[in-house]
């Protein structure tokens, strides 16, 4: 009985870091571009609304594939589709470094956004699948404390490689992170058996929950005010103030930090009010923010959001 019970923890640990360290490196590449790709896109020709829709074909792609691998994952396991979303993530990667026109970017950050659906479903629910429900909480939150550290250094990183040498080598970088975690993937995982339901369940049956509904709408509402600012605040800051890349990825990792520093006391605060009053907070400070451009707000009405959802 010890001896299995080894055997689960060892299990469990292996895949904590699988999914922890590709979450991590999804985001690091998704934030990597941000400070070079409008600067980029705008030599190529490309106009604001273009570039606007360069980077919304993450999103794209993202809200289209995501049922449908959540899908799929059920049916032949969790390895494969996290090893394919490696590999389409590599692949966007070089299509990133190679593209000489803007639709070739375009294509590149849409398959980011597959990548990305693949990754996120099977890595999430293989750690549902192995942890205990008192433990999985923990555990997701252990591996999703890639994504904050993935989005605080990938703008930073990006810009200063860029600075340093040239357009390409922050993706080569990229890639040479992702072929490490092809190799981590391949051998952590090799021991862990493939659980497949042949029941299908369709995601849609999920939409007649108002809570979840509620959860979908405020996300959204969230996620669309700084997601407006990755195509525009780059060109800004290049046109207005001569920034360079290296200086945009900080700037774009300064809100990330204080996320980061603020979410546990908001998470403390909205115990105290309720967690429906906390995301109402949270809503009225993103009216704020869109209104006044108050990037202060914006920091603490995301840290609403997760503290309220983690409640």
């Amino acid at each position: 009985m010890m001896k299995m019970s080894k055997g689960v923890h060892n299990k469990q640990k292996a895949a904590l870091i699988v999914v922890g360290l590709a979450v991590f490196i999804d985001m690091l590449i998704y934030g990597l571009v941000v400070p070079i790709l409008p600067r980029y896109a705008d030599s190529l020709g490309a106009t604001q609304t273009e570039i606007g829709f360069l980077f919304s074909s993450y999103a794209i792609a993202l809200f289209i594939a995501t049922p449908i691998f959540g899908l799929l994952t059920d049916r032949i396991g969790r390895k494969t589709p996290l090893l394919w979303g490696l590999i389409g993530l590599i692949a966007s990667t070089l299509m990133f470094a190679i593209a000489h026109t803007f639709w070739l970017l375009v294509l590149a950050r849409a398959l980011q956004g597959v990548a990305a659906a693949m990754t996120w479903t099977a890595g999430l629910a293989l750690l549902a699948e192995l942890y205990p429900s008192e433990e999985r909480g923990k555990a997701m939150g252990l591996a999703l404390s890639g994504q904050a550290a993935g989005t605080l250094l990938g703008p930073t990183i990006g810009g200063w490689l860029y600075q340093w040498g040239s357009y390409q080598l922050p993706f080569y970088f990229a890639i040479a992170l992702a072929v490490v975690d092809a190799i981590l993937r391949l051998v952590l995982l090799h021991d862990i058996p493939e659980e497949k339901n042949e029941k299908y369940v369709s995601p849609f049956s999920f939409m007649k929950n108002k809570d979840l509904l509620l959860v979908i709408g405020v996300v959204i509402i969230g996620a669309s005010v700084p997601s407006v600012l990755e195509p525009t605040l780059p060109l800004h800051l290049q046109h207005n103030f001569s920034a360079n890349p290296g200086v945009i990825g900080l700037l774009f990792a300064i809100p990330t930090l204080a996320y980061g520093l603020a979410t546990p006391f908001i998470g403390q605060f909205s115990s105290k009010i309720g967690y429906k009053n906390g995301i109402l907070l949270g809503l009225l400070m993103d009216i704020h923010c869109s209104s006044s451009d108050s990037t202060s707000s914006n920091i603490i009405a995301s840290s609403c959001y997760s503290s309220c959802f983690r409640g």
